[in-house]
């Protein structure tokens, strides 16, 4: 599935954003083709979804931002999430067990984070007309800065150094392989995938909205992207991004 691929990678030592970087190009008019990707050995500014941010060891990670054109209703903005998350995910799981999703769209192993992305999209008319995808993906990084709640790398779970230029190609091939299902209109299958590795799922854990902290079960998430949390008494609430959080 993955032989059409080609992409075209624009490299820089550092850059603030690759995020931000890849946007203002688009912005000013250059002609970039799709799956083009902004890659950068250190990343001073990195964002996070709302106000995060996300740390980064320079030369130590894979940081790096691509482009999708997908032409895609806008209310369907979940499946491209849920594209990038998978495709990031079996990258990850080729080098260990335990790999899952944390909602909306944190890559984990086991307890910890190993992945962080960004989604900033384009909608025009009703429709998804351009989607960037920043992903930070801890790999030969062993130390974090202490503000970190709870990271980890590649290194650290299999003690061994991975090869990055290696790596960004397994991770392109695995987002292409989502997005070429989500193109042929397979949502099912893929939201199934989705709900297949989600953290915590049909699990009982704390979480807090905006009336305080409760005990649920995470059942999964709707077409929307609404995570879906059962109560203790049986009723289910749907949470949009960042009205509820996961108590760590």
């Amino acid at each position: 599935m993955d032989s059409d691929l080609q992409y075209k990678v624009l490299q820089h030592p550092m850059l603030a954003s690759t995020n931000t970087h890849l946007i203002n190009l688009l912005a000013s008019g250059e002609p970039l083709e799709e799956f083009t990707v902004v890659l950068t050995d250190e990343q001073t500014s990195g964002r996070g979804q709302g106000t995060n941010r996300w740390s980064s060891q320079g030369g130590k990670n894979l940081t790096f931002s691509t482009l999708f054109l997908p032409d895609l209703d806008a209310r369907e903005h979940f499946f491209l999430n849920m594209c990038v998350s998978l495709g990031i995910r079996d990258t990850v799981e080729k080098y260990t067990d335990g790999v899952q999703v944390k909602w909306p769209n944190d890559i984990y192993v086991g307890e910890d984070k190993i992945c962080g992305i960004l989604i900033e999209s384009s909608i025009k008319g009703g429709r998804i007309t351009r989607c960037v995808a920043g992903i930070g993906l801890n790999v030969n990084q062993e130390e974090f800065e202490s503000w970190i709640p709870n990271p980890t790398s590649i290194r650290n779970v299999t003690g061994e150094e991975t090869d990055l230029t290696q790596l960004l190609d397994e991770t392109m091939r695995n987002l292409y392989k989502y997005y070429t299902l989500l193109k042929q209109g397979l949502r099912e299958e893929i939201k199934q995938e989705y709900l297949a590795h989600m953290w915590r799922k049909d699990l009982e854990a704390d979480y807090q909205d905006a009336n305080g902290r409760f005990t649920g079960i995470i059942r999964g998430c709707d077409d929307m992207g609404r995570l879906q949390i059962e109560r203790p008494d049986g009723s289910v609430s749907c949470y949009a991004f960042r009205e509820v959080s996961f108590i760590l």
